[in-house]
């Protein structure tokens, strides 16, 4: 979904209140949204100078969420922070606020720092890239191509589902 557009989740439905102001009648049009099951997605991108930002790509009503640190993590605890702070605010202003639900989305450099237990090697094998060249991608030496990405994609998540159906 590209910037500047609404999601396809987000009804707006426009609703006509008839207000009773001392025995006369008036009209007010209001602006209603319904947020149903409200995804949103979040962009990680590391900088040139080690720090880490994460955005979110869509534009909602009342909403602009960014993040910033040291890491994907705290980049990721920045904006959570000012999300909750936006609700909170929107609250006390009598809105309802959306529940979001994230869908966050990485680079290999954020992608394997943020989840830095996992052995870029090994993951690389699993997809089916050169690890040497993999190593290059997660340290930011070479960027990936968008085969590249769906390979590591199919592979996360082949390990994901192995990982939830593990037992102890």
């Amino acid at each position: 979904m590209s910037r500047g557009k609404s999601p396809t989740h987000l009804h707006k439905s426009i609703i006509l209140f008839v207000i009773n102001n001392k025995g006369g009648k008036s009209l007010l049009l209001m602006e209603l949204y319904n947020f149903i099951d409200m995804k949103v997605n979040i962009v990680f991108e590391m900088a040139k100078d080690g720090g880490c930002s994460c955005f979110m790509k869509e534009d909602l009503p009342d909403f602009g969420l960014l993040g910033f640190g040291d890491s994907p993590q705290e980049a990721k605890e920045d904006m959570l922070k000012a999300y909750h702070e936006i609700k909170d605010m929107l609250i006390e202003e009598g809105k309802n606020p959306p529940e979001l639900d994230f869908v966050y989305h990485y680079d290999m450099k954020s992608f394997f720092e943020y989840f830095d237990f996992l052995n870029v090697s090994k993951v690389a094998q699993r997809a089916g890239i050169n690890p040497s060249l993999m190593r290059k991608y997660s340290s930011g030496l070479v960027k990936a191509g968008e085969g590249q990405y769906l390979k590591l994609q199919s592979a996360v998540h082949s390990i994901a589902n192995e990982l939830a159906s593990a037992n102890f």
